[in-house]
């Protein structure tokens, strides 16, 4: 999740529960009802689940539990790899429009990385959040944080190898101008030396 600190109107402005969304999570039953609740605002406010149940901080379960009236301890029920985390994941996809990456969605923006973003930027931590900005805009949900950083590394290898490559061409092809520009001038100069003599 990354911000473990949260202000009592940070909790109020990004983790209260809508009347819509209260009905939605009084659908299911004990603790699946804050499990349901915390996947669906973690996603509304980052486009993504969180990757571990430990992630969530303390305060966000205990405003969650608040709200929706059960005790906090019941998100330690709640079972995040089980049928009913996945089929809730399904469901908020759903709710948001978003469908879950591909193969080639992550070779697109690696892609959209190497000509638009890194010419311009190469530091990991601003580019880890332009591509989960990108993914949002794309309404995809992105793969883990680890194939992430791993998709932004290998786009900003194949970007140095790239330049690199382009950087020894124009100088090969500069050299190899200068050096038949050499040629041509020392032929001319042994044309002039037969033609005209050493003193010309």
């Amino acid at each position: 999740m990354g911000k473990a600190d949260w202000e009592h109107d940070e909790l109020i402005e990004n983790w209260t529960l809508v009347p819509q969304e209260l009905e939605l999570v009084r659908n299911k039953v004990g603790g699946n009802q804050i499990g349901f609740a915390l996947l669906l605002k973690h996603f509304q406010l980052f486009a993504r689940f969180p990757e571990q149940q430990s992630s969530i901080p303390q305060v966000i379960i205990s405003y969650i539990a608040n709200q929706i009236k059960i005790p906090e301890s019941a998100y330690s029920s709640f079972d995040w790899q089980g049928r009913s985390a996945k089929v809730y994941r399904v469901e908020i996809r759903r709710l948001f429009n978003f469908r879950v990456a591909t193969v080639q969605d992550s070779a697109q923006i690696s892609d959209w990385l190497i000509q638009e973003i890194l010419p311009n930027e190469q530091r990991i931590e601003p580019i880890t959040q332009i591509v989960y900005q990108r993914f949002r805009e794309l309404q995809i949900e992105p793969t883990t944080a680890g194939q992430v950083e791993r998709l932004i590394r290998s786009s900003i290898h194949q970007y140095e190898t790239s330049f690199c490559q382009q950087v020894f061409d124009q100088l090969t092809t500069k050299n190899i101008a200068e050096e038949g520009l050499n040629v041509v001038e020392r032929w001319n100069g042994v044309n002039d030396f037969i033609f005209y003599g050493k003193g010309g």
